[in-house]
């Protein structure tokens, strides 16, 4: 019995020690829960710069740890992304960054101070998670950077986590980890053994077990291949992974062996490593993919050449039809590199590729034509820097039966990028004769039979706006010429208007005046003054083309006439190109044209003559256009004077709608202050003026 009392004495006190120290313990535990208020306090005590240094590593150790201990609680699962983010002070961007990597696998980069409180650096912390008991661990050692990437690597037996993280704009580092499935994870510290050196654009160096990369110039922008997980390091350096890093250095292949692969990538990629990655992984089932490959490595390794130099003789070493052309424009300098693609399973395929220089340093851009480039021309065009270009489109054809050639306009936009600019084709239209093709808003076409014309030729002026000239032969040409901001093929306007001057019937004389009215839409009136327009369209004068300025950005332009009996005119004003017709004969000459007020309205009058005739019409401004009126109210069928006839229908169109006047023995007409003035024997005259109305007497 005395046993049995000592073991209930003894389990009673033990009982009571428990249960006491149970009481005291649930508190403390209480107040060690993790929660993501603790983590947020913690981290804004790392940054205060109020705090001493010791202080402030102490409560970054607390802040890991806070981290730690609150990713093994399955509560960490439901706070968002947006919480964990949340700045716990001004000035910091983000506080924690999660990334989901798969598996059941996730990082959280806690930020916290560098060197100094305005250097920020990534903590990293995974959490593996397995049902409702996630664990979690800290990847270290780690360089101060700040976390950009990550990729994880399932391979048989463990699980594989590379970072990529950014020290400053040029430089970062590769780590490494490995572990089981559950964890925890260790750096690699030979996984980049071997690697140092300098491949092509960047400096590797193994540096505590990490691999730091080190560029010369731009920004390094570490990516991973979602595909395979490997790490894109530098310009045409990478890491591939198969189990182990293995580096990929093709910036040995320069731009000419990548063209002459993309020629015959059989033939030339016999063995791994005789090709880039993307052209081996290629050839084996399609010739003309890896062709393609070898010829987009090709041109951007061209672009960068072209960035850092070019001469005549590299130009030497390029596929047969390769060109580099130069010009200097009014505030901008171009150099263009125009290549063919090498080979016979990329044939009609062209690169075009660009260095500008408006002020400062120069700069380069692919440019997007369908062809060779023949020629250019660098200006200014509506105030903007712009390229003309003449593409060949035959370029690499053989026994063509229509050779071409097509304009396009490029224009610097404010991205520094060239666009196809669509504001710069005037009246340029299909005239086969002139050997002038397809024409869009964007593009002219050229087009000849090399048979017939063998020395045909497509040149573009220099000057500051770039004419264009159109040879069949030496001394049988004709231009394309800049007015008012659009290529106009002025030659082929002044051929129409020498068509009415022959015998045609109306509907085709209409059609042929109506090209200046055309021409004339395109082109603003203050841009162009009527002395210059008569030389362009009428250079000898052959063809009496007059020119009436009548004052508010108004002309009248006159037209040739003939023996069809219509006599044409066009009213030419802002946005407004109207063509004046008469028909039968009463107007062979336009004496002249003027703006007349009346009462609260503004007319124009145009006055037109015939050996037997004089013609008035009448304009009036409508909606900011003029628009043809009546110029009486009633209609008038009656003689006058001695011998004159005086007719006015409203709304008729022939012989004219206006005043006709005619005398047996001829009728003086002229426009004078306020109206005009008809007149036989030079001294029985009528006028037309305004009296409160419109009135002939």
């Amino acid at each position: 019995m005395t046993s049995l009392r000592l073991r209930a004495a003894s389990a009673l006190l033990a009982l009571t020690l428990l249960v006491t120290g149970c009481a005291r313990q649930t508190p403390q535990q209480q107040e060690d829960v993790p929660t993501l208020e603790q983590l947020r306090e913690r981290a804004a005590a790392a940054f205060d710069g109020t705090a001493s240094s010791a202080q402030r590593r102490t409560a970054a150790e607390n802040a890991v740890r806070t981290l730690l201990g609150l990713l093994q609680r399955p509560e960490s699962f439901q706070i968002s992304d947006d919480e964990w983010t949340a700045s716990p002070r001004p000035g910091l961007e983000a506080m924690v960054r999660h990334i989901d990597l798969g598996a059941g696998i996730h990082l959280y980069a806690l930020a916290l101070p560098g060197g100094t409180l305005v250097d920020e650096i990534d903590r990293v912390a995974v959490q593996v998670r397995s049902g409702n008991s996630p664990r979690a661990f800290e990847l270290s050692p780690l360089p101060a950077a700040r976390l950009v990437s990550a990729y994880l690597h399932d391979t048989h037996g463990a699980r594989r986590i590379t970072l990529a993280l950014q020290e400053n704009e040029r430089s970062g580092y590769i780590a490494h980890f490995s572990g089981p499935a559950a964890g925890p994870f260790e750096l690699v510290t030979d996984a980049f053994a071997g690697m140092e050196g300098t491949y092509g654009p960047a400096r590797l160096t193994v540096v505590d077990g990490t691999l730091q990369v080190a560029l010369e110039q731009g920004t390094w922008s570490p990516a991973f291949d979602p595909k395979d997980g490997s790490l894109h390091l530098a310009t045409e350096i990478f890491l591939k992974f198969d189990g182990r890093f293995s580096l990929v250095d093709e910036s040995r292949f320069d731009a000419f062996a990548l063209l002459d692969i993309a020629a015959d990538p059989l033939r030339r990629c016999q063995r791994e490593a005789d090709c880039p990655e993307a052209v081996t992984a290629r050839v084996g089932t399609s010739r003309e993919q890896a062709a393609e490959a070898a010829w987009e490595l090709a041109k951007a390794k061209l672009t960068r050449q072209l960035e850092a130099g070019w001469s005549d003789s590299l130009t030497a070493r390029l596929p047969t039809g390769s060109r580099m052309l130069s010009d200097e424009g009014r505030g901008l300098s171009v150099s263009l590199l125009s290549i063919p693609a090498p080979g016979q399973y990329l044939k009609g395929r062209y690169f075009n590729v660009v260095q500008f220089r408006t002020s400062g340093v120069p700069a380069t851009r692919a440019l997007p034509l369908p062809g060779l480039v023949e020629s250019v021309r660098g200006f200014a065009h509506r105030g903007m820097p712009a390229m003309l270009v003449v593409v060949d489109d035959s370029a690499g054809q053989e026994d063509v039966g229509t050779a071409k050639r097509t304009l396009y306009l490029l224009r610097l936009d404010a991205g520094n990028d060239w666009q196809f600019a669509s504001d710069w084709v005037g009246y340029v239209t299909r005239a086969p004769y002139w050997n002038i093709g397809d024409v869009t808003a964007d593009e002219i076409t050229i087009s000849w039979e090399p048979a017939l014309y063998p020395l045909f030729s497509v040149e573009l002026q220099d000057g500051d706006e770039p004419h264009v000239t159109v040879c069949q032969y030496p001394g049988r040409c004709h231009q394309l010429t800049w007015v008012d901001g659009r290529l106009h093929s002025l030659p082929l306007l002044t051929h129409y208007m020498g068509e009415l001057t022959r015998p045609h019937g109306e509907e085709d004389l209409v059609w042929a005046a109506s090209q200046m009215a055309e021409f004339l839409a395109l082109v603003d009136p203050a841009t162009l003054t009527g002395g210059r327009l008569s030389q362009l369209v009428d250079p000898d004068g052959s063809l009496g083309i007059r020119v009436f300025d009548v004052g508010e950005n108004t002309r009248v332009i006159t037209l040739p006439t003939g023996p069809g009996g219509m006599g044409m005119a066009v009213i030419h004003a802002p946005g407004q190109a109207e063509l004046v017709k008469t028909y039968d004969g009463v107007v062979t000459r336009w004496e002249g044209a003027q703006i007349v007020q009346a009462g609260q309205e503004k007319r124009l009058l145009l006055l037109g003559r015939s050996d037997r005739a004089a013609v008035l019409l009448a304009y009036r401004q409508q909606g900011g256009r003029w628009v043809p009126v009546d110029a009486l109210d009633e209609a008038v069928d009656r003689n006058a004077l001695l011998t004159l006839r005086v007719t006015h229908t409203p709304g008729a169109e022939r012989p004219a709608r206006g005043v006709v006047v005619q005398g047996a023995f001829g009728v003086s007409a002229s426009l004078t202050g306020g109206g005009a003035s008809f007149c036989e024997g030079g001294a029985l005259c009528m006028n037309y003026r305004y009296d409160g109305g419109w009135v002939l007497r």
